[in-house]
């Protein structure tokens, strides 16, 4: 079976921003553990701080990923792609986007 790993990155902001953020980010947090529970998928859960993008490659190459699936749904159209060309050269294998 294979095994994922959940990965929230933390950027270093002010604590009121970090709050709000960490309220509306924790319920998609949330669904996305109990769906795997549900399915029966074993996961882990880390917490990453910087930048999203070189958080989520450092933790790719640390543990042998074979794909990278970024839930970009709260993010803007410009967002998004600079995160996609910023992963897609950091990282070594496939990167998604989900929206």
């Amino acid at each position: 079976m294979v095994e994922v790993e959940v990965v929230e990155t933390v950027q270093d902001v002010s604590a009121d921003l970090r709050k709000r953020r960490q309220r509306r980010l924790s319920d998609t947090l949330s669904a996305t553990c109990a769906i795997l529970e549900d399915a029966g998928v074993p996961y882990r859960l880390r917490h990453a701080p910087g930048p999203a993008e070189r958080s989520i490659a450092a933790c790719v190459e640390c543990g042998g990923a074979d794909i990278v699936l970024v839930d970009a749904s709260h993010l803007g159209f410009v967002r998004k792609w600079m995160m996609l060309t910023r992963l897609k050269r950091l990282c070594s294998v496939p990167v998604t986007l989900l929206h």
